[in-house]
């Protein structure tokens, strides 16, 4: 996956995940990060790493708004990253300047938690993220997949199927038109229809009830998906933010709704997890999978 040249704003993380006592690792690319909320309920992003003895920060605890080491008990700032406390210095001494860790900039929108990933901070006067702007998004969660990004993105693409499911919903490899690439996305239309006595819909049938809509970034790994019906009202529809973890994983957050104004609604939110974000993946299912509109992200990026 290529981000920007001089950064993105990745959503990392979600709203509810992050608390002010305890704090969350989050690996994201090359960076190990510990989030936290201070003393005000802002989001905090450090490396999550004590200068001291490189135990990870995000086995401590948030004390007075701030991130305070398990093993010795080195306090930070989530602002700066600077050293506010260290517990064998005298109410004299001061705590050296060069005592610090990084701090990433980080912002909080609709439920996500996004991280800048350029090396330089972001413009005060550029644009915040927008990533599911106004949307009601009850239904939330976060996984870890044993499948490199780079190979889920594509995945995605070409079978959606054996990543993701709407309860009660099968998407069919029959795509609608060529994708269609622009503004830094490309797009992808599939028909969808029941799951009959646990059967997917038939291949051979003409006519289908849904429509399910993929919109993938090149830029980021941010990626939506929509299920419509034939008068192009929404179903339900997901966002999703995918990004690489440790050991070739890909780190997964997410949030999803069904319109609950919509006829069939019923019928896909009869169970408690109407939308499933796959953890354990079909292995041969995926390595089956007929190169589809993959190809033509492949080329893009």
């Amino acid at each position: 996956m290529k981000t920007a040249s001089k950064g993105i704003w990745q959503p990392i993380a979600l709203s509810e995940s992050i608390g002010s006592e305890v704090p969350i690792r989050v690996c994201y690319e090359a960076k190990e990060v510990a989030l936290f909320r201070d003393g005000i309920g802002k989001v905090r992003a450090l490396k999550d790493r004590c200068p001291h003895r490189r135990v990870p920060l995000s086995l401590g605890k948030v004390i007075e708004g701030e991130l305070r080491c398990a093993y010795h008990g080195w306090t930070f700032d989530g602002s700066s990253g600077a050293c506010t406390q260290i517990p064998n210095l005298s109410d004299e001494e001061k705590v050296p300047s060069r005592y610090k860790v990084d701090a990433y900039s980080v912002h909080e929108d609709n439920g996500f938690v996004f991280l800048w990933s350029g090396q330089n901070p972001p413009s005060k006067d550029g644009d915040k993220p927008v990533f599911a702007a106004n949307e009601d998004l009850p239904l939330y969660g976060n996984v870890i997949v044993p499948l490199a990004t780079s190979a889920y993105r594509l995945a995605m693409l070409d079978g959606p199927e054996t990543l993701i499911g709407i309860h009660n919903i099968g998407f069919t490899d029959f795509f609608l038109g060529d994708p269609v690439t622009r503004d830094g996305i490309i797009q992808v239309e599939r028909n969808a229809g029941w799951i009959r006595r646990g059967k997917p819909p038939s291949k051979w049938a003409t006519d289908y009830p849904f429509i399910l809509r993929t919109i993938s970034s090149f830029e980021d790994g941010t990626i939506i998906h929509q299920l419509f019906d034939d008068k192009e009202q929404i179903v339900a529809q997901i966002y999703m933010s995918i990004f690489p973890g440790t050991r070739s994983t890909t780190n997964i957050v997410w949030r999803g709704n069904v319109n609950f104004n919509h006829k069939d609604a019923g019928k896909i939110s009869r169970t408690k997890a109407p939308i499933d974000i796959f953890s354990h993946l079909d292995g041969e299912a995926i390595a089956n999978l007929l190169v589809g509109p993959s190809s033509q992200f492949q080329e893009a990026v």
